[in-house]
């Protein structure tokens, strides 16, 4: 086991009301917060809230409408040697789910490197208050892209689709197209 830098979608996030109580002057004000940092809107997640934690995920005719185009869209950008990668797999089984439960079956299966549940993981938040001036939030996501240490021969890829990305960003200037993402020295 080691670390992997993944792409990933935000599925869920859910921080704790009482480190919010000691973080923020309002429960409001930490959703706020939290809608800020991830860039969250009410069209993709829906939001809810126990005695113990606030929570943002995906809707679920979101993620049956909208997974599939994503991806395909995604993995072109992504891979540009796509037989490399299980991407037209994993693609076609998301295609062939029914519902939001489903596509969370085949997450847990793990059954494609390019298309599975990551591990949660945290991320600090801007806070109003407390001595470190932020609250750790859980995030929970689905990976379409993995690399790392198992698969390091992996990196010029990803180099190539950053290099892609910034290139399409900066196209009104011709000298663009001479930008390259690698590692040096």
């Amino acid at each position: 086991m080691g670390q992997y830098l993944a792409i990933g979608i935000y599925t869920k996030i859910r921080a704790s009301k009482n480190e919010a109580a000691s973080r923020y002057n309002s429960i409001d004000e930490c959703k706020e917060a939290i809608i800020k940092e991830f860039t969250l809107n009410d069209e993709v997640y829906d939001f809810k809230e126990d005695e113990n934690s606030i929570e943002f995920s995906i809707k679920p005719q979101v993620m049956e409408r909208d997974l599939a185009k994503l991806m395909q869209q995604f993995y072109a950008l992504r891979y540009s040697t796509i037989e490399k990668y299980d991407s037209r797999e994993a693609l076609k089984a998301v295609m062939a789910c029914k519902d939001k439960n489903d596509i969370l079956q085949l997450l847990n299966e793990k059954t494609f490197q390019c298309f599975q549940k990551g591990y949660p993981y945290y991320i600090s938040v801007k806070a109003t208050k407390g001595w470190t001036r932020s609250m750790e939030v859980s995030v929970s996501s689905i990976i379409l892209s993995i690399d790392g240490k198992i698969i390091m021969e992996c990196y010029n890829d990803l180099f190539h689709f950053f290099t892609r990305l910034i290139r399409e960003r900066l196209s009104n200037i011709p000298l663009s197209n001479a930008l390259n993402v690698y590692i040096d020295g």
